[in-house]
């Protein structure tokens, strides 16, 4: 989940769940929206996470820490908890 999370926002992409709520809503006779899901929570949102001036570079930048942290802390797991860990034995 982290690695598809981190490539939406490192690539400027859409969440891939957006169109499909769409299809969803409108398959229950709903309107859909345009745009993605923080453009329908934008005035709480979207300041949090996309800041006036966030650059594509610093995006970038923030994906790859998110990544390299996340494989920090599944490597010291792997570590401690070895093979039994993944088979759950």
């Amino acid at each position: 989940m982290v690695d598809a999370t981190v490539f939406i926002e490192v690539s400027g992409g859409v969440c891939p769940l957006t169109p499909w709520e769409n299809a969803l809503r409108q398959g229950a006779g709903e309107a859909g929206y345009t745009g993605g899901f923080i453009d329908q929570i934008d005035q709480y949102v979207l300041p949090v996470i996309y800041p006036a001036g966030l650059t594509h570079e610093a995006q970038f930048l923030i994906g790859a820490g998110v990544l390299a942290l996340n494989s920090v802390l599944y490597g010291r797991w792997l570590l401690r908890n070895g093979r039994r860990g993944i088979a759950g034995s």
